[in-house]
């Protein structure tokens, strides 16, 4: 679909540019005169590379608004064109409008969302699809926004709290950097014309700083770019992105985390999933797909597996491997199933797992931060007195 850029003048003759998806430019004239704005000119722009990506926000924003309107009496193909007019992603924009495209030519919506797996997850498609089968499309739409925004929500949380200890250790790096390249450089000619000894502790700094400044320094930062590239390509495999989940997973406090975002999208997942009227071992087929861990993934495979020669979900869990399911979790899930209301109680356990979240990253910003500038000030100090210590016994010598 063609991406115009276009200008136009209001009803009270204040010019208007802008940018979007259009069939044509009589479907682009026809969008812009529902705005009161007429169109004076338009071009088509060829290169869309510097389009920004979908992002979880943006689909979103399009599930949400496309709810409303169906909600409000307006069908399938009219409300995907009003929403893609709406989506202020131009990426989206054109993925919501081929989706229209596809849907007013015969084709599911879920089988036409379908066709755009980078933009649409499995998730997505299947809790859309149930709608239509259901023929309740409304309220499966304003579940997976629910869905949509439990899981933007969380990793929102993880984002800020990871971002002002990585701010203050960037800042460290920063000064630590100029102590060693700027100041420290200033004042070793000064040590060097001092006929009296320099203590062990300024010897290392100025040898640290000389390193810092020369050619093996740069080696060594090639050699860690080198390393780093390595370890990207290493993680585009299969079998480098399994060793990589595996580590994480592993690591203190992080792996903790990591375990319960996962369980978290597992339960609440598949809690989505049962609620909308899919079956158990399809269900658990769909979160495996797209739980986005190749750990957890082998280990759903397992359950699904299980399940499907007949044990409970509860006993499926309680025996996988390496204890990623809490008991607590599994106790909760026997009670789901005792009770005939196993969609209700995973969405619990998956707020549970997204309260104990909420609750480790507060502890970790309430220390890391103070910790880190701590932390900092103690090597400020430390250069202070490695410079000042040679000066001050200059004096004495005086």
């Amino acid at each position: 679909m063609p991406y115009f850029k276009w200008r136009g003048v209001t009803i009270v003759g204040d010019w208007r540019t802008g940018k979007q998806f259009a069939p044509s430019h009589q479907h682009l004239d026809a969008h812009l005169l529902k705005k009161q704005i007429a169109l004076i000119e338009s071009w088509p722009v060829a290169t869309r590379w510097f389009l920004r990506p979908v992002s979880r926000a943006d689909t979103i924003q399009f599930f949400r608004q496309l709810s409303v309107l169906i909600q409000a009496g307006i069908l399938l193909p009219e409300a995907l064109v009003i929403a893609g007019a709406q989506v202020s992603n131009p990426r989206l924009q054109e993925v919501v409008y081929a989706v229209a495209d596809a849907v007013q030519g015969g084709v599911s919506f879920g089988d036409a969302l379908q066709r755009y797996p980078k933009v649409f997850s499995k998730i997505m498609v299947q809790l859309v699809q149930a709608g239509e089968e259901s023929g309740k499309l409304a309220p499966a739409l304003q579940a997976l926004c629910d869905h949509l925004e439990a899981t933007h929500d969380l990793y929102s949380r993880i984002r800020a709290a990871l971002m002002m200890p990585i701010v203050t250790f960037l800042f460290f790096c920063s000064i630590v950097s100029v102590m060693f390249v700027v100041i420290l450089p200033r004042f070793e000619h000064i040590f060097a014309s001092m006929k009296v000894p320099i203590p062990p502790l300024t010897r290392t700094l100025l040898s640290i700083s000389s390193f810092m400044r020369s050619g093996s320094m740069l080696v060594l930062a090639g050699l860690i770019t080198l390393i780093i590239v390595c370890l990207w390509l290493l993680k585009r495999t299969h079998k480098g992105k399994t060793m990589f989940d595996a580590f994480w997973l592993k690591v203190p406090f992080i792996g903790g985390l990591l375990r319960y975002r996962f369980t978290a999208y597992f339960f609440h997942s598949l809690g989505m999933l049962l609620e909308g009227g899919m079956q158990l071992v399809p269900a658990l087929a769909v979160v495996r797909q797209s739980i986005g861990n190749a750990v957890f993934e082998k280990q759903v495979a397992v359950v699904q597996n299980r399940v499907d020669a007949g044990e409970s979900l509860s006993d499926a869990l309680a025996e996988s491997d390496d204890g990623l399911f809490s008991s607590e979790a599994i106790a909760m899930v026997l009670v789901g199933q005792e009770s005939s209301s196993l969609p209700m109680v995973l969405k619990r356990v998956a707020a549970a797992q997204r309260e104990q979240i909420r609750s480790k990253l507060t502890t970790a910003t309430t220390l890391v931060q103070p910790l880190l500038m701590v932390f900092l000030g103690l090597l400020v100090a430390l250069l202070i007195f490695a410079i000042y210590t040679p000066i001050f016994n200059l004096s004495y010598a005086v």
